[in-house]
């Protein structure tokens, strides 16, 4: 049981470890925009904004990318639903 504990412990402790960081690292972004909108003109503000968008765009669009299935499919791994046509 003591081991359990600890892992416990050590499970939970890790889990506010990543709040914390991802907290800090949200509260960073919004004093970097806020800082940003006090030193460039409202024209300039715009086209970082529309630059920021479509970088997290192109962010999201990797992050929902097909890749890894298509190399496990080609790699050989059974189990995928998708079907592979590779020439030997």
């Amino acid at each position: 049981m003591t081991n359990e504990r600890q892992m416990d412990k050590r499970v939970l402790g890790g889990i506010g470890w990543i709040f914390l960081v991802k907290l800090a690292v949200r509260g960073l972004g919004l004093v970097s925009v806020l800082i940003l909108a006090r030193l460039l003109t409202p024209e300039d503000f715009g086209l970082v904004a529309m630059a920021t968008s479509i970088v997290a765009l192109v962010a999201l669009m990797r992050a929902f990318s097909f890749d890894d299935v298509r190399y496990a499919c080609c790699a050989g791994v059974t189990g995928t639903r998708v079907s592979c046509s590779r020439s030997r």
